[in-house]
């Protein structure tokens, strides 16, 4: 069952996704007739009533994941209503995603649909949303910036500060880059796709900026000393992560580590 709530002018549809031994948390947010992410198709029975009983007029996905656009071919069919996209992203988009087993299971297929290029400005009748690129979680990510309230769509930009682990085609490197960026534009609030409403959200980034500034610079320190980048994942996080059995070993500390450092990444 999805919970809906609103925060000003936003509504939030949360969703839960059985993940270990807890719930973990999937947001929609929807503005002046704008969609931000469709949530994932093992969410279908409870979205499509969602998506039925409220005006719906364009869509735009911060990234192509399935949690994200998983409903995004549903919404094509059924609403008629055009999809926004990051450019990279749009030819993978209109095939079928070949996804591992543990991302099929926990999230469900992500069927095929036709996406736009994404714009530099996306307009509603009320607000005006800048589209931003922010690669770390994924090259093709994008942001939503609403100047006048302050607002910040961040997709996967957040999630948590102190991560410990990241999937094959993170980039921690870009990460940093992309929160510098964003740590430049004049926002409060952050609407998270996995933790919603976040009414300080200048600070939480700031706070997970700071923290992969750290690690950064502990494993610059490690790989100075010779360790290679499994040396440093073992040394600095000395315990599996449950998401590493979960994910089939793609979630590591060694992507984490590896994509941090320059260095470790020019070595190969």
């Amino acid at each position: 069952m999805l919970n809906v709530s609103s925060y000003e002018d936003v509504i939030c549809a949360q969703g839960e996704v059985p993940l270990l031994d807890r719930n973990f948390p999937v947001f929609l947010f929807l503005v002046d007739g704008l969609l931000v992410d469709t949530g994932p198709r093992c969410m279908s029975e409870d979205l499509i009533p969602f998506f039925q009983s409220h005006e719906i007029a364009q869509v735009v996905l911060t990234h192509l994941h399935e949690d994200h656009s998983g409903m995004a071919a549903w919404l094509q069919e059924n609403r008629q209503v055009p999809i926004y996209l990051h450019r990279d992203a749009l030819d993978a988009a209109s095939q079928q995603a070949a996804l591992p087993l543990y991302r099929l299971k926990l999230w469900g297929e992500r069927p095929p649909f036709h996406a736009r290029n994404m714009p530099a400005e996306i307009r509603t009748p009320h607000h005006r949303f800048q589209t931003i690129d922010t690669p770390g979680h994924c090259d093709a990510h994008i942001v939503l910036y609403e100047e006048e309230r302050g607002w910040l769509f961040t997709g996967d930009v957040f999630v948590t500060i102190k991560q410990q682990v990241a999937f094959r085609e993170e980039n921690l490197s870009l990460m940093i880059e992309s929160l510098q960026a964003l740590l430049k534009l004049d926002f409060e609030t952050i609407f998270c796709a996995h933790t919603g409403v976040q009414k300080q959200g200048y600070r939480l980034l700031r706070e997970k900026l700071a923290f992969l500034l750290e690690l950064r610079a502990r494993v610059d320190e490690l790989a100075a000393q010779g360790l290679n980048p499994r040396m440093i994942a073992r040394k600095l996080f000395p315990s599996p992560h449950p998401v590493t059995d979960v994910s089939e070993g793609e979630g590591t500390a060694y992507h984490l580590v590896r994509t941090l450092s320059r260095e470790l990444m020019e070595r190969g």
